[in-house]
């Protein structure tokens, strides 16, 4: 069995990306820990022909039935993975991390160089409860623009990505490292990179013109997601919404250097 994580955060681009791995036959990646465990999550265990207290059960039927051609792929947010580990040290204490439940696993780590649009994607996201474009469209698809609101999950965004970055280097994993940016842009040659990452020696793709890049997605961000966008680049550069961050005058750039001065610990 050959299996692969994504790390990533959200609106980052890596639903597309995880549907077109699934079209390749590379798994069928999706949020497989995004819910409670345990009882909370009897559906899936049932699902998967398994009881509720068989965590080591629960794992290996959702490799066995969600990896066509042996290789088994799944996409977490840190929480995710906190959540997983914790459920798996309730049933084995001798568990200390990712690798003790999935061995030699390769990481795929997703970004988005555009870390305001993306902030703004999922304020809006939550704001309408529409997270990709298969979602019906709600009536509050334009929401008021917040400042603060975007600011929390801006923050949020440069927080668990210097978790995650953490979480690697301490542990001395290498990821393949993909930006949303270039999936866009240069979509076979970027899934072919990952393909050729995952699949290893075991070759179910051989080049570019073997590849399936079909979706069913569609971009989601227009011209209100760019107005959004500017309002807020210059409420940020100037702080203007509120009298009390007036005098702070701080940048996108003096945000960046605080997380590294302040060398923010994973949690």
């Amino acid at each position: 069995m050959r299996t692969y994580l994504i790390a990533f955060t959200l609106r980052n681009g890596s639903t597309l990306l995880c549907e077109h791995l699934t079209q390749n036959g590379l798994g069928r990646p999706t949020e497989y820990f995004q819910y409670p465990f345990g009882e909370a999550n009897r559906w899936a265990y049932e699902a998967l022909g398994v009881t509720t207290d068989d965590f080591g059960g629960y794992l290996r039927e959702l490799q066995k039935q969600c990896a066509p051609n042996g290789i088994f792929g799944a996409k977490l947010t840190w929480d995710h993975k906190n959540a997983l580990l914790e459920e798996a040290r309730r049933h084995d204490p001798t568990v200390q991390d990712i690798n003790d439940l999935f061995p030699d696993t390769k990481w795929v780590y997703m970004h988005r160089q555009d870390k305001i649009a993306q902030a703004v994607s999922v304020w809006r996201a939550a704001k309408a409860g529409r997270w990709h474009s298969l979602d019906p469209v709600s009536e509050n698809n334009q929401p008021a623009y917040d400042y603060f609101g975007i600011f929390r999950y801006f923050y949020t965004i440069l927080v668990e990505e210097y978790i995650w970055d953490t979480y690697f280097q301490r542990l001395g994993y290498q990821p393949a490292i993909i930006y949303y940016e270039d999936l866009i842009r240069d979509t076979p040659n970027t899934v072919m990179q990952l393909v050729d990452y995952i699949q290893g020696q075991t070759k179910i793709i051989e080049n570019l013109d073997d590849l399936n890049l079909k979706t069913s997605l569609s971009k989601m961000r227009d011209e209100y997601s760019e107005r959004i966008k500017s309002y807020f680049l210059e409420d940020l550069y100037n702080i203007g919404a509120s009298k009390h961050w007036e005098s702070r005058q701080k940048t996108v750039q003096r945000w960046l250097d605080f997380f590294d001065q302040e060398r923010w610990k994973e949690s």
